[in-house]
């Protein structure tokens, strides 16, 4: 009788213990939830609407959605980082940027746009209304008439040298997807109204697909480090993104900015 009383007793006590570590990991995330909201300036009323750019296909009217891996990655980042905020997975959509405003409702979403202005044009229309707070921080992403990509950021310049990496990897003899490959990224989030009449906005953009998908990758690891950073109305990084053996090696803050 001792032994099945003492057996109980430890049975009862392993699953109390089982019990409270669920109860404190819930409340510990359930704590994080509105904090990383308001880190994204989403407001929950919404669904949060992920635009990407088709993906350059030689089928003249492909069935499925065409996009880029980096893309793709970049999207799987951003929806854990959403999971981790509480966000009902079910009010997160995806759409190519040529379906956007198909439904009216699209703009008063929480939008995540992803890729520089000159493969997504809603990019390029959200960083047009944001004049106002690239200007006074001196934010840009531009394409040169020669081609050559480049950010500015609070006086700094990050230029485009990829296509120099990868060639110096030929001559060497090493496959380009095994790196290393760098880029420079932005991520730029704001809050409602900044951009005209429009829902919050999160603008993820490499040079490169490889910074966008850097940038979605640093935003989801350091999300809980920018609570006390951002500001009321948005804020604004500068990344490198290292990228090596077909995955996101690291990233780097340069700059950082908070919109008061």
């Amino acid at each position: 009788m001792d032994i099945a009383r003492e057996a109980i007793a430890f049975l009862l006590g392993f699953v109390a213990a089982l019990s409270g570590a669920y109860v404190f990991a819930l409340l510990q995330a359930l704590s994080r939830r509105p904090r990383l909201a308001r880190v994204l300036k989403f407001d929950r009323r919404h669904d949060v609407l992920i635009l990407y750019p088709p993906r350059d296909t030689n089928v003249p009217e492909p069935i499925l959605p065409t996009i880029s891996i980096e893309d793709f990655m970049a999207i799987y980042n951003i929806q854990r980082l959403l999971a981790s905020a509480g966000w009902d997975p079910n009010r997160i959509r995806m759409k190519d940027m040529t379906h956007w405003c198909d439904d009216p409702r699209d703009q008063q979403q929480n939008l995540v746009l992803l890729c520089a202005p000159w493969r997504n044009t809603v990019t390029q229309q959200a960083m047009q209304g944001l004049a106002h707070v690239r200007e006074r921080y001196d934010i840009s992403l531009d394409k040169g008439p020669d081609g050559l990509k480049h950010m500015r950021f609070r006086c700094g310049q990050f230029f485009d040298t990829t296509h120099e990496q990868i060639d110096a990897l030929g001559k060497e003899g090493i496959p380009a997807s095994t790196g290393p490959l760098d880029d420079y990224a932005l991520v730029l989030t704001a809050a409602r109204g900044e951009w005209a009449q429009h829902g919050p906005v999160l603008v993820l953009s490499g040079l490169r697909g490889i910074g966008t998908w850097g940038a979605a990758n640093h935003l989801r690891r350091h999300a809980r480090g920018l609570e006390k950073r951002a500001g009321s109305r948005g804020f604004a990084i500068a990344l490198s993104v290292r990228y090596g053996r077909w995955d996101i090696a690291d990233t780097d803050e340069l700059n950082f900015v908070s919109f008061e």
